[in-house]
């Protein structure tokens, strides 16, 4: 697995044969890993594991962003977020590797050689993956625009639906609180009917005494 380009089985293809590229004739990313070609104070790896402390300060001063294979195939294989994100920091990360050694070892050390020739060879079959690796971003960008999408309109479909619920609960709301105005209006009526009734039992009195 290629962390971040787990999700692209296509993509994560392109990087592990991005890692393959370093050369033919036996001299492939699992040769070089296990035969750094050692010379004093310098490994093709990049590896700081100088022989003295006389190379351990060239280093230093020459090579500011040091890079190993192992760095890389531990970062292909992060679990914790490390990981590359795309193809391209790959192969920012080999091509590091090949031009550390030639900036670190004079033009015709053995270890300059190798790391040029190793580094023209891997970038002349780079390449042809180029168009393959735009494929694939072009394909999982317009996968993450569709799923953005995705959750603009379904989160828009969920404020729609709250929307809808809570006119419904407001018009409830509304309803209750109109019976209920009638409710009161009714028992104020019944209550001034009662309260009249004294006067009208008194006319009703006085005027059945003027008839007779």
């Amino acid at each position: 697995m290629v962390g971040a380009l787990g999700g692209g089985s296509r993509l994560l293809k392109a990087g592990e044969a991005l890692c393959g590229l370093t050369g033919e004739e036996g001299v492939g990313w699992r040769h070089i890993h296990g035969h750094p070609l050692v010379l004093p104070g310098f490994c093709l790896l990049g590896d700081i594991r100088v022989s003295s402390a006389k190379h351990s300060r060239l280093w230093d001063e020459f090579i500011m962003k040091p890079m190993v294979f192992g760095t890389i195939k531990n970062q292909m294989e992060a679990k914790d977020g490390n990981w590359y994100k795309n193809v391209r920091e790959i192969y920012a990360d080999v091509r590091l590797v090949f031009t550390n050694a030639m900036k670190y070892n004079d033009d015709q050390s053995d270890v300059h050689v190798m790391a040029k020739s190793l580094l023209e060879n891997f970038e002349e079959k780079w390449l042809p993956l180029l168009a393959e690796v735009a494929e694939e971003e072009a394909r999982q960008k317009n996968e993450e625009a569709q799923t953005l999408a995705n959750m603009r309109n379904s989160r828009k479909a969920a404020y729609s639906k709250i929307a809808r619920e809570t006119y419904n609960e407001l018009d409830e709301l509304n309803s209750q609180l109109e019976e209920l105005r009638a409710m009161v209006i009714k028992k104020c009526r019944c209550r001034q009917a009662l309260e009249n009734q004294p006067d009208l039992i008194s006319f009703l009195a006085t005027n059945s005494l003027v008839i007779k």
